[in-house]
């Protein structure tokens, strides 16, 4: 079907309408498929990945987070999926519609055959049988979309998690030093941090692989719609990390100068990693940010009201 769209945008001979959703429809789906073929080419790595991410963090992740991360995940994806299928659904809608009431061939993907004025049984057959096609091709390019948002939106929770976990040693340290010994509970704070230094440590790692295994489908994604607004989340749960860690308590622990001097050095260089922003890049060479959020919607309306004119 790709293959037609293909020919279609090239050597096909329809009216304007339907060559301008010709070559949109073959950009498009030419990008679906490359996406496709990428998440497989990585399926490995992308296991890998999985059961790293799983372990990582896991004992210090509370269930009202877990909870919330789960919610963002089901009904983010749900709406994904039902606002694609409803934009099929009513492309084939209307087209049925202009099949009836104006008596013009049942059009949704354009390909080279049939030809635009054929309206044979084989070739009305041909152009439902695309359209069939056509909603099952969406269910590989929502998985590939899918997993990619879903590995962002955890990533994510990571940092939220992390951000807790130096609240929570916070909070124990200041209940801690009147119910037990001052050094212990100093102690506790020490080991509080680094773990917590340790996990941002693979977190950052992890960040990597991400971009490593992901960076491509992410970059396709950016040409192809505007649901780059996602990695917004993830950067602004790595923004709030900074400042837990600085507030984690380490000041407080005045009565005892040499573990509060190798505190002090534990925080000031987590404080200072956590302040280096995530880059995350489309292509390697493109930034995703907020401002490339907003500058692919314009570009996506734009595009839209081009191939609409």
């Amino acid at each position: 079907m790709v293959l037609l769209e293909n020919l279609a945008a090239c050597f096909g001979d329809f009216p304007k309408i339907e060559k301008n959703s010709s070559v949109m429809f073959s950009v498009i789906h030419n990008t679906v498929l490359a996406k496709m073929f990428l998440l497989l080419y990585h399926k490995k790595s992308i296991r890998k990945l999985n059961s790293e991410m799983a372990l990582l963090g896991a004992d210090m992740e509370d269930d009202v987070t877990m909870n919330k991360q789960y919610k963002k995940v089901k009904y983010g994806l749900l709406l994904y999926v039902v606002s694609v299928y409803l934009s099929l659904l009513a492309y084939g809608v209307d087209s049925l519609r202009k099949c009836v009431n104006e008596g013009t061939p049942f059009y949704t993907v354009v390909t080279y055959y049939p030809s635009y004025n054929s309206t044979t049984d084989v070739a009305s057959a041909l152009r439902v049988f695309f359209y069939m096609t056509w909603l099952y091709m969406m269910l590989p390019m929502m998985a590939a979309d899918c997993l990619q948002i879903v590995h962002l939106i955890i990533m994510a929770y990571k940092f939220i998690t992390l951000c807790n976990h130096f609240k929570n040693i916070s909070k124990d340290f200041t209940r801690n030093k009147t119910n037990m010994r001052k050094e212990s509970a100093v102690l506790k704070l020490k080991f509080g941090c680094m773990q917590g230094i340790l996990m941002h440590r693979k977190l950052i790692l992890l960040i990597k692989e991400v971009n490593r295994v992901f960076g491509m489908i992410m970059s396709l994604q950016v040409c192809e719609s505007s649901a780059v607004a996602v990695l917004l989340l993830l950067r602004l749960a790595a923004s709030l990390l900074s400042f837990e860690i600085y507030s984690c308590g380490w000041h407080l622990c005045d009565m005892f100068p040499q573990h509060q001097r190798d505190i002090k050095y534990l925080v000031l260089i987590s404080s200072a990693q956590a302040q280096k922003s995530l880059i995350l890049k489309a292509f390697a060479i493109q930034e995703l940010s907020y401002a490339t959020f907003v500058s692919v919607a314009r570009l996506t309306y734009s595009i839209f009201a081009v191939f609409y004119k």
